[in-house]
């Protein structure tokens, strides 16, 4: 029980805050922070939130730092934040929504308008597995990366110009290039980026139809039940539900805040996703200390371990 004394001390440090002008996001439950809202969706999608999956439909429905979206083969969607940046996932997307507006693309589309409305909004930035690309404020930038093909990746700025960061295997230094309104950059891990002021042919036959359009912001009733996975239909992730990402040479991966192995770990309970795990140490190194250590199902914190500031 909170006594009255720590009530009105804490009372009287936040008002000190506030009136220091401090940002009291971070005392904010996650739920209650800025994020991604679906604002427009042709076909139901996926979303993996902590480690359970559904499947979601139509507008409205808020999602949290850490989901991870994975639309249709043949649907597209539209997210907006309340800062005003717009993403649009194209067709067989799968995309993380991580913390401080950072989205990681597995394979697919992205389409981001930076439309930032006031100067203290977080830089957007869209990651693939070699490549992060920071659009500048009134920017629109296309993103298209491939898993099967690791480290493949393209950007194309339609409207301003975007920082790239591209990570070279076998070079220590990234490569920081800029990229200005109609140039597009082809991207390999293998070899420096090669850029252009002419589409590639293949590019505009795979970009989505949608893609050809300028995003516009969308207004749209926010659903009072969030997409959240632990409605009755929801189920545990599988091992093959987040194979890819598990496997996958993305920053998330081992970041602090995204680390898949912490995110998942209370799956190893599962003996099914405990064996699938086991027989691909090959590829998942990080996962063979946590096979080895004891199972302490009270030490488990189903929400809080997952919090991603």
């Amino acid at each position: 029980m909170t006594s009255a004394s720590s009530v009105t001390h804490r009372q009287s440090v936040l008002s000190r805050l506030a009136a220091c002008g401090v940002l009291l996001a971070a005392l904010i439950p996650l739920d209650a922070r800025a994020g991604w809202t679906v604002t427009e969706a042709d076909r139901p999608y996926r979303v993996i939130h902590a480690t359970s999956v559904d499947t979601a439909s139509g507008a409205g429905n808020r999602l949290a730092d850490g989901d991870i979206v994975e639309s249709a083969p043949q649907g597209a969607l539209q997210m907006q934040d309340d800062a005003g940046n717009i993403l649009a996932l194209g067709p067989d997307t799968r995309a993380l929504l991580g913390p401080a507006e950072r989205v990681s693309l597995l394979d697919g589309w992205i389409k981001l308008s930076r439309l930032c409305a006031n100067s203290s909004c977080s830089q957007p930035v869209v990651e693939t597995t070699h490549v992060g690309a920071a659009p500048d404020d009134g920017s629109a930038i296309i993103i298209t990366a491939s898993n099967a093909r690791a480290g493949d990746a393209a950007v194309f700025v339609e409207t301003g110009g975007t920082a790239l960061t591209v990570r070279i295997d076998g070079k220590h230094a990234p490569l920081r290039p800029r990229l200005s309104g109609g140039q597009f950059a082809s991207l390999s891990a293998a070899a420096p980026p090669v850029v252009t002021t002419r589409l590639p042919p293949d590019f505009l036959a795979g970009m989505p139809v949608s893609f050809r359009e300028a995003l516009r912001p969308l207004q749209v009733k926010l659903d009072t039940h969030a997409v959240r996975p632990d409605t009755p239909q929801a189920t545990p992730v599988s091992y093959d539900d987040v194979a890819a990402w598990l496997t996958s040479a993305l920053p998330a991966r081992y970041r602090p805040d995204t680390r898949f192995a912490t995110r998942f770990r209370t799956r190893l309970a599962d003996p099914a996703f405990r064996h699938a795990i086991d027989s691909h140490l090959g590829v998942l190194p990080e996962w063979r200390t946590l096979l080895d250590a004891p199972s302490s199902p009270a030490r488990s914190r189903p929400r809080a371990a997952l919090r991603f500031p």
